[in-house]
């Protein structure tokens, strides 16, 4: 740690600039050293006080941080205020997704949700929202903004062209707040659950999950706030914008989406063996299954009138469990299960 300690001379360039590459370089080692390892996650989370006081190499903190906590619960638990206090803090200066990576990785380890990490995150991310919590404003200038955002990343991520690498690091940085607010959100807290009804309304989502200029990992956060803000929530009652969920053709519209998705991912995996991708891991796991399991548990009612308002709904069902297709995500997840 003797390199991290070594003050930064701001009055000689080429010496603070030198001292940020070897801060990168160390916080880069110390990321792959400390990876399924947690008896040098330990030694190092001893050291989180004094790494989080680095500056200038922001994005390597934050992939650290999300490593040291990965598969570790005895650490998230352990983990202060002051220090989500100052990722936060980071966070706002910086405006990086990987200090978000950090967040989450504090507020679920593995499948577990830690309850009082998500409280905490979701305080210091409101106490500092207006540094934080950027793209979310409900008024149509921002709304058509963060739909741009999306929109303009997709192009680079699909291939089809580049965007102004600006844009890029804001679409990155919305999709993991998201994604963070949302995790922050699962394991049934009425009070986040509510206040993060006051960020999307149900429309607002289903206008992104809908939008087919949009890439599917920009839309998985959005479908993970959709599963833990309103479909499975702490509440008695169901959302009032639930209630005839099953006849609105945009929930079947998703179903089908969703459905296309999981069997690409699907097939050219199971067709090579491959290992499948992080972000492929993260959409079939928190978002394409429980998904699934949510709406078919608590929403679908097959009846006369929904043959009468959605004719096509049986079809659709059928092919979320038809043989084949449980068959194939059967062992995708296997696949999943052994390439962690």
């Amino acid at each position: 740690m003797d390199f991290i300690r070594k003050p930064i001379d701001d009055t000689r360039v080429e010496h603070k600039e030198g001292l940020i590459e070897i801060h990168r370089l160390c916080l880069a080692f110390l990321k792959c050293y400390c990876k399924r390892d947690k008896s040098i996650q330990r030694m190092i989370f001893d050291q989180l006080d004094e790494l989080l006081e680095i500056e200038g190499a922001e994005g390597e903190l934050g992939e650290c941080v999300a490593e040291l906590f990965s598969g570790n619960e005895e650490l998230a638990l352990k983990v202060k205020e002051e220090q989500i206090r100052k990722l936060v803090v980071i966070l706002g200066r910086v405006h990086i997704f990987q200090i978000l990576k950090a967040l989450n990785a504090i507020a679920r380890v593995g499948f577990y949700p830690i309850k009082r990490n998500q409280n905490l995150i979701i305080k210091h991310l409101m106490l500092h929202r207006k540094e934080t919590v950027l793209y979310v404003d409900k008024d149509d200038k921002s709304r058509a903004y963060r739909l741009d955002l999306m929109r303009q990343a997709t192009v680079k991520l699909t291939n089809k062209g580049d965007c102004d690498p600006d844009i890029f690091i804001r679409a990155m940085y919305h999709q993991f707040l998201i994604r963070t607010i949302a995790t922050c959100a699962e394991g049934e807290n009425k009070y986040i659950e509510s206040m993060c009804q006051n960020i999307f309304t149900i429309n607002d989502l289903f206008e992104v999950l809908e939008d087919p200029l949009i890439y599917k990992d920009f839309k998985r956060p959005y479908l993970r706030f959709l599963i833990w803000v309103y479909f499975n929530t702490g509440h008695e009652t169901v959302h009032p914008s639930l209630v005839n969920i099953s006849h609105d053709p945009k929930i079947w519209k998703l179903i089908q989406e969703v459905t296309r998705a999981t069997d690409e991912i699907a097939g050219g995996n199971l067709r090579t063996m491959n290992s499948v991708t992080p972000l492929n891991k993260v959409y079939i796991f928190e978002g394409a299954v429980p998904f699934f399991i949510s709406f078919f548990d608590k929403y679908y009612q097959s009846d006369a009138s929904l043959d009468r308002d959605i004719p096509e709904h049986v079809a659709i069902r059928e092919k979320v469990f038809d043989g084949n297709y449980l068959v194939s995500l059967l062992l995708l997840l296997l696949l999943l299960i052994f390439s962690l």
